[in-house]
């Protein structure tokens, strides 16, 4: 019999992976339909917790500071560097909300499904051909995101990039967040655990839901005030960034099954992040041509050399689509209410006013 460890890697030759805490080794057509609907219930409940997480840090706990004043605030959080100002607190709140959301998808895969650590995050590159293309597309997405903004007017109120405010500890400690950690965190939850989970049903379908998946949680935390996004602009805001963030999403998991490795999406995410806050602080320079010059090399750079892979060598180029499960097993598990209610929530939680 074949090890399951064995059977759990980032392999695209195999048919299935099977995980002895969800539903044994079996490879009948009815034992893989149960199964995928007993890791989606799983999710379900994964997701519901994150969205009552989400909501208990935008409203419970708020109210509970003021309410008890800033002395408790001060007591709370004494010894954090940067003061007990609404902002830091607020920041501070943020990052724990963060950390509790994408740290349980972590965990409830290497702890609760007990999928070794050395499967869910590959760090060997397979391919470093692939891995340099994903960087490339990423080099795209950067350069399509700075003139979708522009072209859309998609508000522009991620940081103060004034000097005085903006090497601030406050909005440094923001900016590391945003361009680091949460990158880093959104890709070992998403393109680690529930892509590894979801793969063995096929590799666009894993894709595709962690990748819709990833960009609610990350809609949601966005939210809160890691970027300093307040206000009645937010709603404006995410609507109109859901699709880069879902692209951006879509190419990260591609490429972390084609380069063999969770380092990918994670260059790729601090890659585009970077590349967003870039944009901010060139902005204010009020050069729109040397932006959409600059822009445009990069697009073309990353377009030629994705181009070129994927005519050069498509072998590395392929995923798998649908394995036993049907399309319609799928839509009909997504929208049930035990998947669907959970991901309701999490999407009305990106409406909180913050």
């Amino acid at each position: 019999m074949e090890d399951n460890n064995t059977a759990l890697g980032f392999s695209p030759e195999r048919s299935t992976h099977s995980f002895s805490k969800l539903g044994g080794s079996s490879q009948t057509k009815r034992s893989e339909t149960a199964l995928y609907k007993r890791i989606l219930a799983f999710l379900g409940k994964l997701i519901f917790v994150s969205a009552f997480i989400i909501l208990l840090f935008e409203t419970f706990i708020p109210f509970l500071i003021g309410h008890f004043s800033e002395k408790l605030v001060f007591d709370f959080y004494s010894g954090m560097l940067y003061g007990t100002g609404g902002e830091p607190v607020s920041l501070l709140l943020s990052i724990i909300c963060a950390f509790l959301c994408f740290g349980l998808f972590i965990f409830a895969g290497i702890l609760i499904k007990k999928i070794p650590v050395r499967v869910t995050f590959p760090l060997g590159i397979s391919s470093k051909r692939m891995f340099l293309t994903g960087i490339a597309a990423a080099a795209s997405i950067a350069a399509i995101n700075v003139c979708y903004r522009k072209l859309f007017g998609v508000p522009e109120i991620f940081f103060d990039t004034s000097p005085e405010v903006f090497f601030t500890p406050v909005t440094i400690i923001r900016v590391v967040i945003y361009a680091l950690v949460i990158p880093i965190l959104c890709e070992l939850a998403f393109r680690g655990v529930l892509l590894q989970l979801l793969r063995q049903f096929g590799d666009v379908s894993a894709v595709i839901t962690s990748a819709f998946l990833s960009t609610v949680v990350v809609c949601a935390l966005v939210n809160a005030d890691i970027t300093g996004i307040h206000g009645e602009m937010f709603p404006q805001y995410m609507i109109m960034m859901f699709p880069m963030w879902f692209l951006a999403a879509i190419c990260a998991g591609y490429f972390t099954f084609t380069s063999g490795s969770v380092i990918t999406p994670i260059a790729m995410s601090v890659f585009i992040s970077c590349g967003n806050i870039a944009y901010i602080l060139l902005s204010e320079l009020q050069n729109d041509a040397g932006v959409y010059i600059t822009s445009l090399v990069c697009f073309a750079a990353g377009f030629f050399a994705v181009l070129y892979v994927m005519r050069e060598h498509s072998d590395e180029v392929e995923l798998r689509f649908n394995h036993k499960v049907r399309v319609g097993t799928k839509i009909f598990t997504v929208i049930s209410p035990g998947f669907l209610v959970p991901v309701v929530l999490l999407v009305m939680s990106c409406f909180l006013p913050n």
